[in-house]
């Protein structure tokens, strides 16, 4: 999974591995995991299915419950298998409540 961009309080994401490696009729799935800086997991999961593009809306809520500092993991599979290990996206909101991206893993 790769940043696209952060845009109006969404995350946007893109599987250039999907687009590059592998054929687009393989349907893939992709679970998110929302956690906070004590890698206590917050929110609900989201199990998304598309072609490749995904977008994450960060809420003010989740944001919250985040206390400002929030890892997002990202975990593609593929029929039953998942292919690698997630993709981590770290967000903070500032002072100011904009929201940047500050680290990201994979």
């Amino acid at each position: 999974m790769e940043f696209l961009k952060l845009e109006d309080e969404n995350l946007f994401l893109k599987d250039l591995g999907k687009l590059l490696l592998d054929s687009y009729f393989t349907e893939r799935s992709y679970e998110i995991r929302f956690y906070n800086d004590h890698i206590q997991e917050i929110g609900d999961k989201m199990i998304i299915k598309t072609d490749s593009a995904v977008y994450i809306p960060l809420t003010n809520s989740l944001m919250e419950k985040a206390k400002d500092y929030l890892r997002i993991d990202v975990l593609v599979s593929e029929g039953t298998k998942n292919r690698v290990p997630p993709a981590q996206f770290h967000l903070k909101r500032r002072k100011d409540l904009t929201i940047r991206l500050v680290g990201i893993v994979h």
